[in-house]
């Protein structure tokens, strides 16, 4: 079961066809996942770390409401899809509870929860496209920031098993945004879904902006990869179509 770090969680297990094939697999995590991060990279990354756990509470609810909605209007493969991607941010998020767990107390650690709930509610909205929209769009940027603290020469390079959870959730957040594409036709993509994409991708900048020394401690460099966020290509031809994802119902 997720524990909130930002909002109420309710288990993505309890909706839908039961079926066990859907259950991600979920890795151990204990002490050995620490083994070779310095002391400075791991301050860094409980810094990070709320963060990114606000991050998948959201995804848990807007995926959730997505695959209850497919469901109700008679498009099964839709709901199941969307099931599965909400039961893998389950699993992420509770992978993140548990290595936060393990990390030093931040001293900013409720400061920094509080600004990243206040920037995830402000995603949610009356309409669900544009909300499902900005959390894919931040799904993308997650994909970013994890390639990012994986890169050759960062701390990361040294904890091999923390290393490995971290590409085994960057490799999720990229099938998630593959399929989600296809869950938004072209026709369905709110009006200025161009400037959309920007404005969440800049705000989500001017947050990380407030840990940028945390990704340096990490090995990272924070403005070349605020760049990479904010550099996104627009929402536009075979890209906002999906082309080459299954079909849904």
């Amino acid at each position: 079961m997720t524990s909130a770090v930002c909002f109420p969680v309710r288990s993505a297990r309890a909706q839908g066809p039961r079926n066990a094939a859907w259950e991600p697999v979920r890795p151990v995590i204990d002490e050995g996942c620490m083994v070779g991060l310095g002391s400075a990279a791991a301050d860094a990354l409980a810094r990070i770390l709320p963060v990114l756990a606000c991050g998948e509470e959201s995804a848990i609810h807007v995926f959730s409401t997505a695959s209850q909605a497919s469901f109700a209007r008679g498009a099964p493969s839709a709901g199941k899809t969307m099931l599965a991607i909400a039961r893998d941010e389950e699993v992420h998020s509770d992978i993140i509870d548990a290595l936060r767990a393990l990390l030093p107390v931040c001293a900013e650690r409720e400061q920094l929860r509080l600004e990243a709930r206040g920037f995830y509610l402000r995603l949610a909205s009356s309409d669900p496209r544009l909300h499902f929209l900005r959390i894919r769009e931040l799904d993308s940027a997650v994909c970013l920031i994890l390639s990012a603290l994986l890169q050759s020469g960062a701390a990361l390079e040294k904890a091999p098993r923390l290393r490995d959870i971290a590409a085994r959730i960057r490799s999720d957040e990229a099938r998630h945004v593959r399929l989600t594409r296809r869950y938004l036709s072209v026709a369905e993509l709110p009006m200025h879904a161009d400037d959309e994409v920007e404005r969440v991708r800049i705000s989500l900048v001017r947050l990380l902006d407030r840990i940028g020394g945390a990704f340096e401690d990490l090995g990272t460099d924070p403005d070349r990869l605020f760049l990479r966020i904010q550099s996104r290509a627009r929402l536009t031809g075979a890209e906002s179509r999906g082309e080459g994802e299954p079909d849904f119902q």
